[in-house]
C-alpha cells in the first residue's frame, strides 16, 4: 500500500512539474532516458556473461585484496555500483559467494562507482557528447536484429551506452535553459543547513535509485551555477547514504548473510559520513589541496565534486578493509536463522502449508544464481520428500540417518504412529514446494541460455522424479498399513523387507552424495542392479510362499503390486537424487523422454507405467561423455 502512495504522489509531483516549466521536463527526461540506459546495460549484462562470472567471482574473490578487487573493477565497467551489489547478493543468497567475499566485493565497488562521477564531470558536462550518443543507439538497435543471444546482449550494451550518454546531454540542455530562466535549486541556496542537503541527496537517491543518476542532476546543477559547491558535495554524502536501500530492499527477503551484506554496505556509507560532516570545512580544504596538487582548477567545482566522492569512498575503504574478518564475525551474531534439521516437521492438521525458501526475489537477479536457487530448492524438496517416504513406511527419518543396523530398525515392534494421511501430507509439505519451483522455472526461462536450460530442464526432471516417488507411496501405504501388522509373520516379513529396500536406497543415497561425481556414477549404478536382484518376483521367493500356502491369493496380488510401487520408488528417489547431486550440469538436449509435469489432480490417480528407458542410464551416458 505504501508503495502504492509513493508511486501516486511522484506522478503528481512530475506532472505538475511538466506543467509549470518545459525545462524540467527536459531535465526528467533526461534523468528517464539515463535510468533506462542502466537497464539496457543490465540486460546486456546478463545475456552475454554466461558462466563466466561464476567463474571469475571463484577465480578472483579467493583473498580480502582479491574480493575488493573484483568489485572495483567489475562497477568501473558496468558503471553501476548498484547492479554489482544485487548481482553480488544474489550470489550469497545462493550460497555461491561467502559473506567474507561479499562484503569484500562491495566494499570494492562502493570506490568503483566513483570512475563514473569522473566521467560525466570531466566530459559530460564539458563537451558535447550527444554527438556520441547517435552511433551508439544505432548500432545497437542493429545487433537487436540478430538471433544470437551473446550479440544481442552485447547490441543491449551498446544500447545502453548510447542512451546514458543521451540522458547525460538532455539534463545539461534542462540546466543550461534554467540558468537564464530561473533557478531550480534556489529553495537549497536559500539555507545553510548541511544536514537538509545531506537529508536531501539521500532522499532523492532513494526516490531515483540510481546514485549515478543523481550526481548526473548534482554536477549539472553546480555547473550551470543552480548549487552551491558545499551544498553539491553534501548532497553527494546524502546520495551514497541513499544507495543503500537497494540492497536493504532485496534482503528484506533474502537469507541471514543478505542482511548482514547491507548492514555490512550501510557500515561502508555511514562511517566516513559521519566522520567527515563535523569536519566538512577542513575536508574541504584537504580536497582541494588535492586538486591542485592533480592540476585541478580551483574554480573547477565538479572535478573537485568527483575528487570528493572518490576521497569519501576510498575513506571507507581504508578504514573497513583492514578489519574486514573482524566485521564479518560480528555481522555473524546477528540474524541467525534457525537451522533445519535432519527430519520434516511433519504437522497435522492444522499446520501451515510449506513453501520454497529459496528461490528468493534476490536470486532472480542473474540466471547463474537462479539456477543456484532451483538446485537448492530441489534439494530441499528430495529432504521432504524422504522424510515423507520414511513416515509412510513407518521409520523414523533420524534414526535412519544415524543407524547402522537396517534390519534391526525395520524389524522392530513398530510404535504408535499416527494417523495421518499421506496425500494430506503431500499437499502440506511437498505440492506447494513443487508449484514454487514450476512458477520459478517458468519464469526465468527466457533469460537463460542453451547450457542454462539443460541444467533448468534436469532440476525440474528431479524434482518430478520425487513427486513420482510420492505418489507411488501413497498407494504402497494403503496396503502397507493393513499388513504390516497382519498375524501372519511371513507376510509381516515379506513387508518388512520392502520398508527395508526403501530404507537402504536411501541410506546408499546418503553415503553416496559424499563421493566425487564420477564415483557417485558408478555406485548408484552398483545400487540399481542390486535392487532388482532384490526384485521380490525375481526371486522367486513369492511364488514358493503360494505353493506352500504362507500366504493367500489376494494377499499375493497385494504384495505384487506394493514390490512394483518399491520398486519405482527407488528408482526415481535415485534418479532424482543423481541429478540433485550433479547439480543438474548436464547435457541432456537430446534427452528423448518428454517433461512433463505430473497433474496435482491426478495424485490419487493410478500411476502409469514407466518408459523402460532410464532416466539414469541417460545421466550416466551423457556425463562420462561430457567428462571425456
Amino acid at each position: 500500500m505504501l508503495q502504492k502512495l509513493l508511486l501516486a504522489s511522484i506522478f503528481i509531483l512530475l506532472t505538475y512539474g511538466f506543467w509549470i516549466s518545459p525545462e524540467f521536463k527536459i531535465i526528467a527526461a533526461g534523468i528517464a532516458v539515463f535510468l533506462f540506459g542502466m537497464l539496457c546495460l543490465e540486460k546486456g549484462f546478463k545475456a552475454f556473461t554466461g558462466g563466466m562470472l561464476k567463474k571469475l567471482l571463484n577465480s578472483m574473490t579467493r583473498t580480502r585484496a582479491g574480493s575488493f578487487s573484483f568489485g572495483l573493477l567489475s562497477t568501473t565497467f558496468l558503471q553501476s555500483s548498484s547492479l554489482v551489489s544485487v548481482i553480488t547478493l544474489s550470489f550469497l543468497s545462493t550460497e555461491l559467494i561467502t559473506l567474507f567475499q561479499g562484503i569484500g566485493i562491495i566494499f570494492g565497488a562502493n570506490l568503483g562507482s566513483t570512475f563514473g562521477t569522473w566521467i560525466i564531470a570531466a566530459l559530460g558536462i564539458k563537451i558535447n557528447i550527444s554527438t556520441y550518443a547517435m552511433p551508439l543507439l544505432v548500432f545497437g538497435i542493429l545487433l537487436q536484429f540478430k538471433k544470437n543471444r551473446q550479440i544481442k546482449g552485447c547490441g543491449f550494451a551498446i544500447l545502453g551506452m548510447g542512451f546514458l550518454i543521451l540522458g547525460i546531454h538532455y539534463v545539461k540542455e534542462g540546466f543550461t535553459t534554467f540558468s537564464h530562466d530561473g533557478e531550480l535549486f534556489s529553495i537549497f541556496n536559500d539555507n545553510n543547513n548541511i544536514l537538509f542537503f545531506v537529508l536531501t541527496g539521500t532522499v532523492l537517491t532513494v526516490l531515483i535509485q540510481s546514485c549515478h543518476a543523481f550526481l548526473v542532476l548534482i554536477i549539472t546543477a553546480l555547473a550551470s551555477g543552480q548549487l552551491g559547491y558545499e551544498a553539491a558535495l553534501a548532497m553527494c554524502i546524502g546520495s551514497n547514504i541513499g544507495t543503500t536501500t537497494t540492497i536493504f530492499l532485496g534482503a528484506i527477503n533474502a537469507g541471514s548473510d543478505s542482511k548482514r551484506l547491507a548492514i555490512a554496505n550501510l557500515l561502508f556509507k555511514m562511517l566516513p559520513a559521519l566522520i567527515i560532516l563535523p569536519l566538512l570545512p577542513l575536508f574541504i580544504l584537504l580536497n582541494d589541496e588535492l586538486a591542485t596538487l592533480l592540476g585541478i582548477a580551483l574554480t573547477d567545482y565538479t572535478l573537485k565534486l568527483a575528487l570528493f566522492h572518490t576521497l569519501f569512498s576510498l575513506l571507507g575503504a581504508l578504514l573497513l578493509m583492514p578489519v574486514l574478518p573482524l566485521i564479518v564475525k560480528t555481522l555473524q551474531t546477528l540474524f541467525i536463522s534457525k537451522e533445519e534439521g535432519n527430519t520434516l516437521p511433519l504437522s497435522m492438521p492444522d499446520g501451515q502449508i510449506e513453501h520454497a525458501i529459496y528461490l528468493t526475489e534476490a536470486a532472480k537477479n542473474h540466471p547463474e544464481t537462479a539456477l543456484k536457487a532451483l538446485q537448492q530448492e530441489c534439494a530441499h524438496l528430495y529432504h521432504n520428500t524422504v522424510t515423507l517416504i520414511c513416515f509412510g513406511i513407518y521409520i523414523n527419518g533420524e534414526q535412519l540417518l544415524k543407524s547402522r543396523d537396517l534390519v534391526s530398525l525395520t524389524n522392530g515392534r513398530i510404535p504408535p504412529w499416527p494417523n495421518w494421511s499421506i496425500n494430506k501430507l503431500y499437499k502440506r509439505h511437498i505440492k506447494s514446494i513443487y508449484t514454487d519451483i514450476l512458477d520459478y522455472s517458468t519464469a526465468m526461462e527466457g533469460e537463460l541460455d542453451q547450457h542454462q536450460s539443460a541444467e533448468l530442464f534436469a532440476t525440474k526432471l528431479a524434482c518430478r522424479n520425487f513427486i513420482e516417488a510420492v505418489k507411488d507411496l501413497k498407494h504402497l501405504n494403503n496396503n502397507m498399513a493393513c499388513h504390516i501388522h497382519s498375524d501372519n509373520a511371513f507376510i509381516r516379513e515379506q513387508y518388512n523387507r520392502l520398508r527395508r529396500r526403501i530404507a537402504v536406497t536411501m541410506k546408499e543415497i546418503q553415503i553416496i552424495s559424499d563421493n566425487p561425481p564420477e564415483e557417485a556414477i558408478a555406485s548408484t549404478d552398483q545400487l540399481k542392479l542390486r535392487l532388482h536382484q532384490q526384485d521380490l518376483l525375481s526371486s522367486e521367493e513369492l511364488e514358493r510362499l503360494i505353493q506352500n500356502d504362507k500366504v493367500d491369493s489376494f494377499v499375493a496380488s497385494s504384495l505384487i503390486n506394493d514390490n512394483g510401487y518399491v520398486h519405482n520408488i527407488c528408482n526415481s528417489l535415485i534418479d532424482g537424487a543423481v541429478i540433485v547431486l550433479l547439480g543438474g550440469n548436464l547435457d541432456i538436449m537430446h534427452l528423448d523422454d518428454s517433461l512433463q509435469s505430473p497433474s496435482f489432480d491426478s495424485f490419487d490417480q493410478p500411476k502409469p507405467k514407466k518408459k523402460s528407458r532410464s532416466c539414469f542410464t541417460f545421466i550416466k551416458h551423457t556425463f562420462l561423455k561430457h567428462k571425456c
